[in-house]
């Protein structure tokens, strides 16, 4: 009776099983596919998956079931596809900065425009210029309408973009507007969206470079704006609802849609460059796909829903390494989800964080140089000589950045009331970002507030609330800091 149980068992699995070529999860499908070729081209030749075996199913241990997929004890079949186990204790403790400690944070940078959710094409700003003089410079009226700020996660989305000094955002319906402070008046508006769609909810991802908004959506619609002449370029419906921030880079706009499929798409008439299938994820995660540029080295990261870092080349479209930091399964068999946060690349370093770990590779050869149990709830920040966190134990954390080893760690809201902590946690609310200005470290928690941290020891310099929420990440624009509260009028502070 067993072995008739296994067989139809076993049998089951084969029949649900996929076994195609579109996955990526058990053959060689990693292709890139141009729109004006018919023909595939092949980026990778990766070989562990071609030997997977369906004992190994039943092994409970991380271990067994990696020696039993590769033959090998802690090895791989492949070393461009890497299997994340790792098993420390979690650092949680507060630790005080020593004497011999360094912490470079690196000169200020002015910037005149923010065209991209996280600014720069490698995710990552480490130290930028604010006047700080703390004194409220502008208020709107309100700007844009929201049914419920539930609705409104800022991991999920580009709230605002500076250009000019004119804000770019959009409302609840999916209008695009342009906004100029200086005028106080929005200077044109523009809804893509036709009766039928109206009553969607739209969740809004968007870039902006040179003259042109790039825009796609939950919808499976992309498309370009044109600023000066308000006027949409060209619009194009992919079928499959995009999810992920938006990168440009000469005339390749570079995004993922929900199922983990990276697509190149030309600026000019949105047609489709080529296109890269990941493996997709069958379970819901509420990370987005992250993707984020080495401009020096041509190279594109994408970091999946599924855990997977994809290293790909730009130009000659070749994958170059994966590595899956989620692994198979957790220890009592079920499939786990990704919970991650977004990439921080400095120069050929990636840094990002999964639900227990953070986490250095190298760029170019796809090598782990190390990995901590530490995890992040927001981007991790990149400076010439650390990184800054914040864990989901309410520590803040600065490591060094080469060898990943803590340096100081603070706990936020010890600080704010060593004796009533939790108490303090309800009044300041959760982190929403992190930023580093003229070398202080600005957190920005969802109920408004903004707490300064002094970078070199990590101790409380400032803190106030500002307004009343945020709708939106605040960012840093020619020393001003720019805000959306949480009824959508824009504040600025010098």
């Amino acid at each position: 009776m067993k072995k008739i149980f296994c067989f139809l068992f076993l049998s089951l699995i084969l029949n649900n099983c996929s076994f195609d070529n579109k996955t990526g999860i058990w053959n060689d499908s990693e292709k890139i596919v141009k729109k004006s070729s018919n023909k595939e081209k092949d980026i990778s030749e990766l070989e562990n998956n071609k030997d997977f075996k369906f004992k190994c199913l039943f092994k409970k241990q991380k271990e067994d079931f990696e020696e039993c997929i590769t033959g090998k004890k802690k090895a791989l079949a492949d070393s461009r596809y890497e299997l994340v186990f790792t098993g420390e204790t979690r650092f949680n403790e507060e630790k005080d900065v020593t004497a011999d400690d360094k912490i470079l944070i690196g000169k200020a940078i002015t910037n005149n425009n923010w065209l991209d959710e996280f600014y720069s094409a490698n995710n990552n700003i480490s130290n930028i210029y604010y006047k700080n003089d703390k004194d409220i410079f502008f208020k709107s009226s309100r700007l844009a309408k929201f049914n419920s700020l539930k609705s409104l996660k800022f991991d999920n989305y580009a709230g605002f973009l500076v250009r000019d000094e004119n804000i770019i955002s959009f409302d609840q319906k999916g209008t695009i507007y342009v906004y100029s402070p200086s005028l106080k008046k929005k200077l044109f508006q523009f809804n893509f969206y036709q009766n039928q769609f109206k009553k969607y909810k739209k969740n809004i991802f968007f870039a902006a470079k040179g003259e042109n908004i790039y825009i796609s959506d939950n919808l499976g619609y992309m498309y370009a704006i044109n600023i000066n002449d308000q006027k949409l370029i060209w619009a194009r419906n992919f079928g499959v609802p995009f999810r992920s921030n938006i990168k440009i880079i000469d005339n390749q706009i570079i995004l993922a849609n929900q199922d983990n499929v990276i697509f190149s798409v030309n600026t000019s008439d949105g047609e489709t460059n080529w296109q890269f299938s990941t493996s997709t994820s069958i379970l819901k995660s509420n990370f987005i796909n992250n993707i984020a540029l080495d401009l020096k080295n041509d190279l594109l990261f994408f970091l999946n829903t599924n855990g997977e870092l994809y290293s790909i080349n730009y130009l000659s479209q070749k994958i170059n390494w994966v590595i899956n930091n989620a692994g198979p399964s957790s220890t009592d068999g079920s499939t786990s989800i990704f919970k991650g946060t977004p990439i921080s690349l400095k120069d050929t370093n990636l840094i990002f964080s999964s639900e227990k770990y953070l986490f250095k590779y190298d760029g170019f050869s796809g090598s782990r140089i190390w990995s901590r149990s530490i995890n992040s709830l927001i981007k991790p920040i990149i400076t010439p000589g650390n990184i800054f966190l914040i864990s989901s134990d309410n520590l803040l954390i600065c490591l060094d950045f080469i060898s990943g080893e803590v340096i100081w760690s603070k706990n936020i809201f010890n600080q704010l009331s060593s004796s009533k902590p939790q108490k303090a946690k309800k009044k300041y609310g959760n982190p929403i970002s992190l930023i580093i200005a003229n070398g202080e470290l600005n957190l920005f928690t969802n109920n408004g507030y903004i707490i300064s941290f002094n970078s070199q020891n990590g101790n409380i310099s400032y803190k106030d609330k500002i307004t009343s929420g945020f709708s939106a990440k605040p960012i840093f624009v020619e020393g001003y800091l720019y805000l959306l509260d949480k009824n959508s009028k824009l504040h600025i502070y010098n």
